[in-house]
């Protein structure tokens, strides 16, 4: 039932009725690693449990690229990255084991500011006397892109977001376009899946080692709680 919820978030924008591929992909970019932060307190075993979520967004994705006639130039890997933040926040669950519903919220919060921030840099402010984040510190501006998760997906997909007529202006990128560089999908999703694996076999074991602990620990105490044996019952058991 956990992987059947998290799958069907990720669905939400199409069960909703909205078949943008890029609106839907944007979303999966969003929820990928908050939902795989609560999978991961709950206990699942990444496989067959954990990968069955973001494989079954991957079969949408074939299915809508298909019917649509491709909305992405590289939707492979684009899956890639967002199986990458979703094995990310696998691997960060095992620290969240009693409060996995506290996990998913401020994932989701933090997630979502990560993915929100960069469009506020084309916006003027008084904090910036005047002018836009962009236009004030096109290096901050830069970096707050960089580190939007919807970046990392729609770029290892193929798309030029930093340009996209959705972003463009909101985001400034006028004033810093000419100083970073698109994520390349082959290397951007690789890199990220590979840490979050890595960090996913880190942290289970330690909680494997964490467990066989608590084990040891509990099976020590019982045996120091145990009442000593009787000379009688001991001398009867010498003469049986």
């Amino acid at each position: 039932m956990i992987t059947v919820g998290g799958s069907c978030l990720g669905l939400l924008p199409l069960l909703l009725g909205h078949f943008d591929p890029l609106l839907w992909i944007a979303w999966l970019s969003v929820i990928a690693l908050p939902t795989g932060v609560f999978i991961g307190a709950r206990a699942l075993r990444l496989w067959p449990f954990g990968l069955a979520v973001p494989g079954i967004w991957m079969i949408v994705l074939v299915a809508l690229e298909a019917e649509g006639g491709g909305a992405l130039p590289e939707p492979a890997w684009a899956a890639a990255s967002w199986t990458g933040l979703f094995v990310l926040g696998f691997a960060l669950g095992p620290f969240f084991l009693r409060h996995s519903w506290t996990a998913l919220g401020l994932s989701l919060c933090l997630s979502t500011l990560l993915a929100a921030l960069p469009l506020s840099g084309g916006e003027e402010s008084a904090a910036w006397a005047g002018r836009s984040l962009g236009q004030a510190s096109p290096a901050l501006a830069a970096l707050a892109f960089d580190a939007s998760p919807m970046t990392l997906v729609l770029e290892s997909g193929g798309v030029d977001w930093m340009r996209h007529r959705a972003v463009y202006t909101a985001a400034g990128t006028e004033w810093f376009s000419d100083r970073r560089q698109p994520y390349r999908g082959k290397l951007a999703a690789s890199l990220v899946l590979l840490v979050g694996y890595v960090l996913n076999l880190l942290t289970r074991s330690r909680s494997a080692r964490s467990r066989a602990h608590a084990s040891a620990s509990r099976a020590l105490a019982n045996h120091v709680g145990e009442p000593p044996a009787s000379s009688g019952s001991s001398a009867a058991r010498q003469t049986r």
